[in-house]
């Protein structure tokens, strides 16, 4: 069963702009109508039954540099349905309830000081950038959790283009664990890169690309999800690799891997002035002696 929901709520009807070829008739169910004293269900992460909040399925944020990059209007081809629809606003359900909801914020604000590379904000959780996309103690649990917590949320949405993402149910229970546990959970893998404008379109703008995908490869279970720039993944199973992940992730893709470097390397970035001296000693050390006027050949 898809849902956990017991009353679904009533629901806006998006109208297509246009109609492709074989296109099924009649309107499409968008984002949940917001009800007066909330909803009451299930909530998708915990399963309390309770009162649950309005919430977003894709970050506010993210879907609102994604609205600008599309000067206002979002407009999503859904090929499998044959039609074209226009988009306002961002997918908004009755998902989860106020504590969880809460839990939420928490790790998709550390993703936007992630790809804001905000310092100030990256500094509270205890992270460190440095320069580019290399970062010192990079919270994955924090990462693992915001892409866990997505990946649940488009799977309970019944609205396009969401509406399509399945899950099977041991991967959502696994996905349920690390968006309350993080990194304790073990048996998974998070990867992130950077949207790098191609050479042959420079002035892409990287927020018009959304997406969202569940996959089962080779080296896991994986949900991959496109927000803000970034293209985030997380790899669920036993057999989950990082650097086999990586290594097939990057082949032919125009993006730039985000990195957590270790603690000597931080060292180094902290205080360059140290081994920048070492270094220079080291290079005077190891060079060749010049010539003297008294050896020198005649």
């Amino acid at each position: 069963m898809r849902s956990v929901h017991c009353r679904m709520p009533r629901r806006k009807q998006l109208h297509p702009i246009e109609r492709i070829w074989g296109s099924e008739s009649g309107p499409f169910e968008g984002n949940d109508i917001r009800q007066r004293g909330g909803h009451v269900a299930r909530c998708i992460l915990c399963g309390s039954r309770t009162i649950l909040r309005l919430s977003h399925v894709i970050p506010k944020w993210a879907f609102r540099w994604h609205k600008d990059a599309w000067n206002g209007a979002v407009l999503t081809h859904l090929l499998s349905r044959g039609v074209v629809t226009k988009q306002q606003d961002g997918n908004k359900h009755y998902l989860m309830c106020e504590r969880c909801e809460q839990h939420a914020s928490v790790t998709e604000a550390y993703a936007l000081s992630v790809v804001e590379r905000d310092r100030k904000a990256l500094r509270r959780p205890g992270t460190r950038f440095l320069f580019r996309d290399w970062f010192w103690h990079l919270r994955m649990d924090l990462i693992a959790q915001f892409i866990s917590i997505t990946a649940l949320r488009c799977h309970y949405a019944e609205s396009v283009p969401f509406q399509t993402t399945t899950i099977p149910t041991g991967v959502r229970r696994a996905l349920r664990g690390i968006a309350w546990h993080g990194s304790t959970c073990e048996g998974h893998s998070v990867l992130a890169w950077r949207f790098v404008p191609p050479t042959d379109s420079p002035d892409h703008d990287p927020r018009q690309d959304i997406d969202a995908m569940y996959e089962d490869a080779q080296v896991g279970k994986l949900f991959i999800i496109l927000v803000g720039g970034i293209e985030w993944c997380l790899s669920i199973g036993r057999d989950s690799n990082a650097e086999a992940l990586r290594r097939i992730a990057l082949r032919g893709r125009g993006f730039e891997r985000i990195t957590s470097i270790s603690f000597s390397e931080y060292r180094r970035f902290k205080h360059p002035e140290k081994w920048l001296q070492g270094l220079a000693e080291k290079m005077e050390a190891n060079k060749p002696l010049h010539p003297t006027a008294g050896n020198a050949p005649v």
